[in-house]
This record gives structure tokens, sequence and C-alpha cells, in this order.
């Protein structure tokens, strides 16, 4: 690899790495944050298989796109459900027999040999190898004939724990091949070369071309989940710790966002943390795990955490034991202490209580002269109230007096005045004048009309608010509007009456020179249109100017 390359690697990664900044706690903490929303991103995978599939069913699909449609399915399912994956291929290598199409059924064939092995079925993933006409290869089904080969030959090797140099020999063939086959800085030469890299133990070279590779990609893909995982392994060999398990978290991260069911940092991550003895987040994130491969639906992925699962499970149980341990004793200590608390509390209650007690006495004495002040100020109120009272009282019936005398004096001039006019006109001779005048309802229609102006006048100076509050008690369409120069009319003089305690109709009919059944058609009228209770309205209206 030229200098040049190397040099233009690490400024690349000096820019392009995901917060090279955040820790290990920061990251721990989104990843955490990602895994409460796991279930979005699967919702948004299955959203995006259920829209693939719906196009599966249009009008007009021919069979060549009915194929590329169970291409895409392909690509979504086969990090996500292995049976599924294989059930999509089922279907897609049904149409390319249908159509007769060698180089379609062996990209199927390439798809179900990566599968296979990725799932630890080695046995498929060769029988699939085998049934491939490699003769009519185009270069880029050679590329993938050869990474699906170095892929085999790699896990087969691993899963076989087996000291037999040959399967290595062919992992290194393969690879060499793929790369003179495939061109310069595309990803699949870039991935391999840092896998052969690193086989080969040269792994700052595969350092640099990794980050590289990690800068191009997005941080939420599969593809950088992949990468990341390896850039983790490649920081384990360099010897640096916390990097590596910084990449785990990123990768675990990335295949959280992607859906990705089939995934290896998380349970690389976990056996770390167990390592560190973080057993909390180790028993959590294996369990993730666990539900993922058995989400998966492969073999390979549950055996391998299977075999730590365990161990881990054991830690975790052991530390909550101690941690309960840890509780119980904390607890006694602190049970013995508040015994202890509690006896000196029970001394200063004691003399609390005394000073409580003293405090009460002084209290209810302060409390009896309040009381005994309070009450001799509501006396002394009360007795100002009622002595305002009946001076009001005194005077309002000084005012009916004088009203009276007044009025009684004024008829009694009237009837003088008459009664001289009488006896001149007698003394006169003239008696058809006196039959006329006797006759005549003249004068008495203007003595009842001064006498409605009199008694109007005086009520009003006694209650001059009487008919603005009268008119407040009823409805507001039944509102009594006097006419220029009134002061009162016949209803407001009928319930003037009966504020002044004249309640009988027949005593208000004589006063008012009316008919008893006049009288109360007019109280029934008024009461029909007053607000409130109809049968307390009088009451009310005896109220007013209280």
């Amino acid at each position: 690899m030229s200098a040049a390359f190397l040099v233009t690697a690490t400024l690349l990664v000096a820019v392009s790495l995901p917060s090279p900044g955040q820790t290990k706690e920061e990251l721990l903490g989104l990843l955490d944050k990602t895994i409460s929303e796991s279930d979005k991103y699967v919702s948004d995978k299955l959203l995006r298989i259920k829209t693939i599939e719906n196009t599966l069913h249009s009008r007009g699909v021919s069979a060549e796109k009915q194929y590329d449609i169970y291409g895409e399915l392909f690509d979504e399912y086969q990090p996500f459900n292995y049976v599924k994956a294989t059930e999509v291929l089922k279907e897609q290598k049904s149409i390319a027999l249908s159509l007769g199409d060698k180089a379609k059924i062996n990209d199927i064939l390439l798809k179900e040999a990566m599968l296979n092995t990725a799932a630890g079925e080695f046995l498929e993933a060769m029988n699939n190898l085998s049934q491939m006409d490699t003769t009519i290869f185009s270069t880029e089904q050679k590329i993938q004939y050869c990474n699906v080969q170095q892929r085999f030959w790699n896990d087969y090797n691993e899963y076989q724990k087996s000291n037999d140099k040959s399967m290595l020999r062919k992992v290194g063939y393969y690879r060499d091949r793929l790369l003179s086959l495939a061109p310069q800085g595309s990803n699949i030469s870039e991935y391999i070369t840092v896998r052969k890299s690193i086989d080969e133990g040269n792994f700052a070279q595969a350092d640099f071309i990794n980050r590289h590779s990690l800068s191009k990609m997005d941080p939420s893909s599969h593809e950088y989940a992949n990468q990341a995982y390896y850039q983790a392994r490649i920081c384990e060999a360099l010897d640096r710790r916390e990097e590596m398990e910084n990449w785990f978290i990123r990768s675990a991260i990335a295949d959280i966002k992607s859906a990705t069911k089939d995934n290896a940092s998380l349970f690389s991550l976990a056996s770390e943390l167990f390592n560190d003895g973080d057993l909390e987040h180790a028993f959590h994130y294996t369990q993730y795990s666990l539900n993922d491969a058995l989400s998966f639906d492969a073999k390979l992925r549950q055996w391998q955490i299977a075999a730590i699962l365990p161990a881990i499970q054991k830690g975790y149980t052991e530390n909550q034991e101690m941690h309960h341990r840890r509780t119980r004793g904390l607890l006694v200590a602190v049970s013995i202490l508040a015994l202890l608390l509690l006896g000196g509390v029970f001394a200063l209650l004691s003399l609390y209580r005394r000073q409580i007690e003293s405090n009460r006495k002084i209290a209810k004495m302060n409390l009896l002269i309040q009381e005994n002040s309070t009450a001799l100020e509501e006396f002394n109120s009360k007795l100002t109230q009622m002595n305002k009272d009946l001076t009001e009282a005194n005077a309002a019936k000084e005012e009916y007096i004088g009203l009276f005398l007044g009025m009684c004096s004024k008829y009694i001039d009237k009837m003088k005045a008459h009664q001289s006019k009488i006896r001149k006109m007698a003394l006169a001779g003239k008696y058809d004048e006196i039959i006329k005048a006797a006759s005549s309802n003249e004068a008495v229609e203007e003595e009842l009309k001064e006498f409605y102006d009199m008694f109007d006048q005086a009520f009003l100076k006694l209650y001059p608010k009487f008919v603005e509050q009268f008119n407040g008690l009823l409805k507001e369409d039944s509102r009594i509007e006097l006419k220029k120069g009134k002061l009162l009319n016949t209803e407001l003089r009928i319930f003037a009456l009966i504020r002044l305690g004249i309640t009988q109709s027949s005593d208000i009919a004589s006063m008012l020179r009316y008919s008893s059944n006049t009288i109360y058609n007019y109280r029934a009228q008024i009461k029909n249109s007053c607000l409130g209770d109809r049968d307390t309205f009088e009451e009310r209206v005896k109220q007013i100017g209280n």
C-alpha cells in the first residue's frame, strides 16, 4: 500500500470518525436509549417489507419484475429473519427456473450460500456452491463467488476449530483472487483488504483502511455495523481495550437502528463488560442478543450466546445476592442506630410534652381573655346598632306623624272652606247651585288626584329608591316606566301601601278608590312578572329600604 494512501486515510479518519470525543459511559447511555427505541426501528423495517410485498400484487407485474421485487425483499430479510430470507430466495429461484435464466439461478445460489454460511448451515452452503455453473459467471458474480468462498472457509474453520491449514489457504486464495477482480477502492476491495490485513497480523494497516471505509458510511446502516465490529477486533489486537468496547457499542447501535437481528457486536460487548465486572449491562445485553438470535431463527448465533449466557446469568445472580446481603447488613445497622435514636427521641419527647402542656395552659388563658374581649366588642357593637336602629325608627315615626298631621290639617282647612261656601250659598238662596255642587264628581276627582300626589310625595320622601328597587324585583320586559311628571302609578301605589304594612286588598281598594277585584288582579299580574318565587314577592317588597 502506498504511503500517499496511508496519509490520505489518516486525514479522512481525523475528520470523519463518529463523535470521537464520546466516552464509554456516554456511548452506553446512547446504546440504552437506542435499545429502548428498538420497537420503532423494527416497525419501520416491517413497514418497508410490507410496502415491497404490496408491489407483488399489483396488476401487470411481469416475471422479471417479480424477480427484482423478491430481490429487494431478500435484502430486507437477510439480516432480519433467516427463515423468511430463505423463503424469499425459494420464490426468486422458482421464477429464475421458470425463465430458464442461468445467470439469475447463479445469483440465487450465491445468496443462498452466503445466507447459510452466516447462519452456520455449512452443509447447505457447500451444496449451494457445488450447484453453480461457474463457466458463465459475470465479473460481478466472480467477485461475489470469491467473497462467499472466503467467508465460508473462514467461518467453517472457526466452527471446526481445526489445525487443518488447508482451509486457511483456501481463504487466502479466494481473497487474493477477489482483490484481483474488484476495482481498487471499492467497498468490497477495502473490506477484504481489512480482513486479510487482520489475518496477516498487519493491524496498523487494517486500522487505517477500515477507518477510511467507516468515514464513508451511514452510522445507522448494516454495513457500518459490520465494519465497526471489525474495527473493534482491530483495536482488540492493538490492545486498545476501551476503544474496542466503544466500537462494539457503535456497531450495536447501528445494528439496532438498521433492525439487524443477525448481529455479533452486542453479544461481544456483553462478554467484555462481563469481564470488566459490569454485570448489570452484561446481563441485559446478553438477554437482548439472545432475543435477537431467536428472532433471526438461525442456530449458530443461538449456540454462541448460549455458551456464555449461563456464566453471565450466574455472575449477575451472585452479584444481586451479594447486593441483597449488603443491603440486609446495612438495614440491620440502620435499625440499631434507629433504636438508639428512638431512645433519645423519647427522652426529648418527655421534655417536649411538659413544655407543650405549659404552653397549652398559657395559650388557653390567652384564648379565654381574647374570647371575653371579642364577646365584649360584639356586645358593644350590637348595642351601638340597636341604638342606631332605635334612633332611625324614632325619626321615621316622627316623620310619619308629621306627614299625617299635615294631611289632616290640610283636609280640615278644606272642609271649613267648603262648609263656609255652602253656608253662604244657602243664605243667598242659591239652592240649585248647592244641589249641583253636591251632585258633581269633579270636586271628588280633584281631591282624589291631590290625595294621590300628596301620598306619592310623602311615600317617596320616606323611600326615595322605591321605584328603582321595586323594578329590580321584576323581569326586564315587565318593569314599570312612569309617564313624564308622574311619581307613582296605580301598581306602585298598591305595593307602596303593602310596604307600609297595609296588605288586605279591601283596605287598599278603599284607600285608592278601586274595587277589591281590581286590586287583586293588579297584585296577581305583578307577581306573575316577578323574578324568583312569586309566593315570596310581597315579602321582598316589604324589605325595600331596609
